[in-house]
């Protein structure tokens, strides 16, 4: 049985808003819509922390040519993303075309580690770890290629609290 103070230290040690409480069953984890009480066995409870949310803006002036489109098929457009407009649907600019409601790095082309700048970061490796990216690198090390998000991390538009899960 779970104490007050137990339930209590539960929900302070939640990891961030966008968590999901989870229940053990059986040995499997899974997502609740109950909350547990004094009856509850406190260890059958968990938080499962909530996806992060890549930060597109640090690809702006990097080098990293974007892809962009503004439904669910394919990339349309292949640029440098230039601005990210937070208060607009058309959310993501290039040299092209301004507005498109998608964008990302182009995960089939191999770029140069001496034709990319991440000011922010002492490394194109820490900062496309810290940004979220997985990536692979060449055998000289001299290029790499981004092949998609890490666990735990999703684009600004696959945000589920908005409910749109437009593409993965």
């Amino acid at each position: 049985m779970a104490t007050l103070l137990e339930i209590k230290e539960l929900f302070e040690a939640m990891p961030g808003d966008n968590a999901t409480l989870e229940f053990k069953v059986e040995e499997e984890w899974g997502n609740t819509f109950t909350y547990p009480g004094i009856t509850s066995k406190i260890e059958n409870w968990r938080w499962k922390p909530g996806s992060k949310i890549v930060n597109l803006a640090a690809l702006v002036g990097t080098g990293i040519d974007c892809e962009f489109w503004d439904n669910k098929d394919y990339p349309i457009i292949i640029g440098s993303l230039i601005a990210i407009n937070n208060d607009n649907t058309y959310a993501y600019s290039t040299t092209t075309m301004t507005g498109f409601l998608y964008c990302r790095p182009r995960y089939n082309r191999w770029f140069s580690r001496r034709d990319i700048c991440f000011p922010d970061y002492a490394s194109i490796a820490e900062g496309l770890n810290a940004m979220g990216f997985e990536f692979k690198k060449n055998l000289e090390n001299t290029m790499f290629r981004i092949t998609g998000l890490q666990e735990g991390w999703q684009y600004p538009w696959e945000n589920k609290e908005n409910g749109d899960t437009t593409r993965d």
